[in-house]
């Protein structure tokens, strides 16, 4: 069975839904090709035959802090950018990262109300404006949780509890857009805001752990609708 040395894909699985709604097992190959690589930063060149085009792409061989090795492709060809810039740019990227992990699993957007157009976009821009919300709340409160709990005897600095925030503004932000009062609102927001600074994780850097790796045929089923 192929699988992506690079991102690791290989065959998935699923199904196979008819227009009766009857559903059957299937299996999708993922179309991996081989290349070699013989050196920890080098520059290979796949051609199209079929579109008459080629693509250049930086393969680079980075070994993190564990000792593991971590591939990288990028269409950066500039060789004044070493290898250690790329170890540093990846690292920044991390945030980044996190919050597509908040997107796609704690505010869950895939996992849609409807089937049509309409409802689909209905439920990601109310997702997006949730995440964007959610984001604001968690710049507006960083430096009143930082100066709250920067003890000395504390091991840690400590952040927003995110899944906390996303409960609290669904639960809030609604009241507080179809009120027309000015004072409940502020009363609102700031009964929101000081529950959020109690209930804060702390950072832990240098973290990792080993990704458990569950299959689930479907991850949204048709009978589990979000709230």
């Amino acid at each position: 069975m192929a699988k992506c040395a690079v991102c690791g894909k290989g065959a998935h699985f699923g199904n196979n839904v008819s227009h009766s709604h009857r559903r059957s097992n299937k299996k999708w190959n993922s179309n991996v090709k081989s290349v070699k690589v013989q050196a920890e930063d080098t520059v290979i060149e796949h051609k199209f035959t079929k579109l008459n085009h080629s693509l250049k792409l930086r393969v680079l061989e980075i070994q993190l802090s564990n000792g593991e090795i971590e591939h990288l492709v990028t269409n950066i060809l500039d060789s004044s950018i070493s290898l250690d810039d790329f170890k540093w740019i990846y690292q920044k990227r991390w945030g980044i990262e996190t919050k597509y992990n908040d997107v796609k699993n704690k505010l869950e957007i895939e996992n849609f109300t409807g089937y049509s157009p309409k409802a689909i976009l209905q439920d990601f821009y109310a997702t997006m404006f949730l995440a964007n919300l959610a984001g604001v709340l968690e710049y507006d409160l960083h430096e009143e949780i930082e100066a709250a709990h920067s003890k000395p005897e504390n091991l840690y600095t400590y952040k927003m509890n995110i899944a906390m925030t996303i409960s609290e503004l669904k639960r809030t932000v609604v009241e507080m857009l179809s009120t027309s009062s000015k004072l409940k609102r502020e009363r609102l927001y700031a009964e929101m805001t000081f529950r959020l600074t109690k209930a804060v994780v702390p950072v832990r850097p240098n973290r990792s752990s080993e990704r458990a790796k569950k299959h689930k045929s479907m991850k949204y089923p048709n009978n589990s609708k979000r709230n």
